[in-house]
């Protein structure tokens, strides 16, 4: 009895250690959200598409404002007439003419086109900064769940390796008849719990990694170890 209850403790200080450590690394590292940040920045398609079309409607202000100068059409006008001189001499004199066509209409709405195309532009400018703080909000988030789930596999690392030590302990105490086989499968049960929550938090670092990399260039990141087998 006094060995099943050596066992017990050591079963409680195994819990205290974890509830420890879990409180120790319970404030998720951020120090690498920024280098993930620039890099989706520089790769995800949809900021590019957004930047892309900010360029488009600049382009679109500019020809807009420069659209009055279609407002005015200038025409040469070339001309001969047959004349006679004072000697009835037959000649040829040139005449020249220019002609200048307004468009009034054009001239009174271009103000009102340049206005239309400024808020366009404006426009483009919102929807670019709101997806950028979307993304910025989704990849934080994302990135704190990979980090917790590194944070879950470490600990749940520790558990298996601690509960592995009792279970090598109680095979040996169970070969010599020291325990009971109920006491002994206890230990195994304990054992292949700890491990299968093992492979769970192992399954959860390559989930939350392809997770986070669904919106930056997956060959880059600071944790690549964790998730190449």
């Amino acid at each position: 009895m006094c060995k099943i209850k050596n066992i017990i403790l050591i079963f409680v200080v195994v819990g205290i250690h974890a509830s420890t450590y879990a409180q120790e690394i319970s404030q998720i590292d951020t120090s690498g959200f920024h280098a993930f940040l620039k890099l989706m920045y520089r790769t995800n398609p949809a900021l590019e598409m957004k930047a892309a079309e900010i360029h488009r409607q600049e382009e679109n202000v500019f020809q807009n404002k420069l659209s009055f100068l279609r407002n005015f059409r200038l025409g040469l006008q070339f001309n001969q007439t047959n004349t006679l001189d004072a000697q009835n001499t037959l000649g040829l004199v040139p005449k020249f003419g220019l002609n200048i066509q307004i468009d009034f209409e054009s001239i009174f709405t271009t103000h009102s086109k340049i206005r239309q195309a400024k808020q366009e532009h404006y426009a483009a400018e919102l929807d670019y900064w709101q997806t950028h703080a979307s993304l910025k909000k989704e990849l934080f988030t994302r990135y704190t769940n990979f980090q917790k789930s590194i944070q879950s596999y470490e600990i749940q690392l520790e558990k298996y390796r601690t509960i592995q030590e009792l279970y090598l302990i109680a095979q040996k105490k169970f070969t010599s008849g020291e325990i009971s086989l109920d006491e002994y499968s206890s230990i195994v049960e304990e054992n292949a719990t700890a491990h299968e929550n093992l492979l769970t938090a192992e399954l959860n670092i390559y989930t939350s990694k392809a997770s986070l990399m669904e919106l930056i260039d997956n060959q880059h990141g600071p944790y690549k170890s964790y998730t190449n087998p």
